[in-house]
């Protein structure tokens, strides 16, 4: 997979923001899945700094998720840049 993400990320003018219904970033899905390489590549876009820090629908930000599920290695990508914010790491509480 990261072999053709990179030739996706090489389309010019391509929106590494473009979200699902549920605001699902390629970002957000690449930590979710553990997809480190992916992540990598992503993070090393300059325009990825919107998606960085986005929460999804339920309230969850690309490090929640990646420290949820245990992706190490993703959770350290992601804690190496300086822009990573705590406060959209946590979930939204259900009523």
């Amino acid at each position: 997979h990261p072999q053709i993400v990179q030739q996706l990320l090489a389309i010019d003018g391509i929106d590494v923001h473009k979200a699902t219904k549920n605001i699902l970033t390629p970002l957000y899905a690449a930590c979710d899945n553990g997809h480190g390489q992916i992540v990598q590549q992503l993070l090393a876009r300059p325009d990825i700094n919107e998606s960085v820090n986005r929460q999804s629908k339920n309230g969850c930000s690309p490090l929640y998720t990646a420290c949820e599920y245990g992706h190490e290695q993703v959770v350290q990508h992601l804690l190496a840049r300086p822009d990573i914010s705590e406060s959209v790491n946590k979930p939204v509480e259900y009523k």
